[in-house]
């Protein structure tokens, strides 16, 4: 039996609230206050928006605080499609190597990579380790250079008893399929920047209208998720999309669903 690469826990009362915020605009708008009013609880220094990726939200910020050419630093460790993000942003991508304890960004090479053209670092808690945030900061405390931490991994992680997410000028996190928390896609950003917190939420009031159509479609997508992280499905799925085209591989999705009703 295939073995799912993720496993998606929720009682039936999850899968009915899903249909309840998809089906009704007014409830999903009752549940993202309840996620906002635990976060500002949570990160009461920070302004939070709350975002439909994780990724958009590092786009408009790389967007907001950087110009075409300029440099901005990763670790080698960073996840590949921000890396894409910013070389679509035309920015100059340079990678720092990572230690060898907990494959975070190695400092003392950090010190090396930051040059007079560095405008941004982006650095990674990678797997739950928080990176050393305070020689991080030492390093460029004097100069005008953005910090920015992908946290997608590290929801909950304390570093010197505060939570990562703290510490730059953004904090993104990710509620994708596979990350604490999930919201079964989505994102969650925190700055002290309340430019940036206003421009964000215009920009999602402007380019993503709520749309039944849509919402449907989404909660489909999750549905079939959710399926296909128990591993009889899963192994079902696996054996058909090795054998079907496309075009059967989407209605046998469509069982899946409800087959997995089935089971609950």
């Amino acid at each position: 039996m295939a073995i799912p690469f993720f496993s998606i826990d929720l009682k039936i009362k999850d899968v009915l609230e899903l249909f309840k915020n998809i089906s009704f605009p007014y409830n999903k708008n009752v549940s993202s206050n309840k996620i906002q009013e635990i976060l500002n609880k949570r990160f009461p220094n920070k302004n939070v928006v709350l975002l439909p990726s994780a990724r958009l939200g590092f786009y408009l910020t790389l967007k907001k605080y950087f110009k075409e050419n300029d440099e901005v630093i990763f670790s080698a460790m960073s996840f590949p499609l921000y890396i894409k993000i910013a070389n679509q942003l035309k920015l100059k991508v340079k990678l720092t190597d990572v230690n060898e304890k907990d494959l975070n960004i190695d400092v003392k090479k950090l010190r090396d990579s930051i040059s007079k053209n560095t405008k941004g670092i982006i650095i990674t808690h990678l797997f739950g380790y928080p990176c050393e945030v305070d020689k991080i900061k030492e390093l460029i405390h004097d100069k005008d250079i953005k910090l920015i931490e992908d946290c997608a991994q590290s929801f909950g992680t304390y570093y010197n008893n505060i939570e990562t997410g703290n510490f730059g000028d953004v904090g993104i996190f990710s509620c994708s399929l596979v990350k604490i928390p999930t919201t079964l896609g989505g994102g969650i950003l925190v700055t002290s920047d309340s430019d940036l917190k206003k421009e964000i939420e215009n920009w999602l009031i402007d380019n993503l209208p709520n749309s039944i159509s849509k919402n449907i479609a989404y909660g489909f997508k999750n549905l079939i998720s959710i399926a296909n992280s128990y591993p009889f499905l899963y192994s079902l799925s696996s054996s058909f999309f090795s054998l079907a085209t496309f075009s059967n591989g989407v209605i046998f999705s469509s069982m899946s669903v409800m087959i997995f009703f089935a089971v609950l």
